[in-house]
């Protein structure tokens, strides 16, 4: 961690398909915007295979959870 930064986890562990996807793709650029911030995106590996990252991010996959899973 860069000294004065921060690190912020995005949990986006349920976004898959749909809107949820659509929205995360469009504001990966946005957020990469700010100074200062390491960010950590935590989501489904399929959903990671999908995304690129920008440069800097951490990514980590988030375990599988079925219907009535729990975390």
């Amino acid at each position: 961690m860069n000294p004065g930064s921060i690190k912020v986890l995005l949990n986006a562990s349920h976004t898959v398909a749909g809107g949820g996807l659509i929205y995360l793709e469009s504001i990966l650029p946005e957020l990469a915007r700010a100074e200062g911030i390491e960010w950590v995106l935590v989501a489904p590996a399929q959903t990671l295979a999908r995304l690129t990252l920008p440069v800097g991010w951490t990514a980590r996959a988030a375990p599988r959870l079925g219907f009535f899973g729990v975390h």
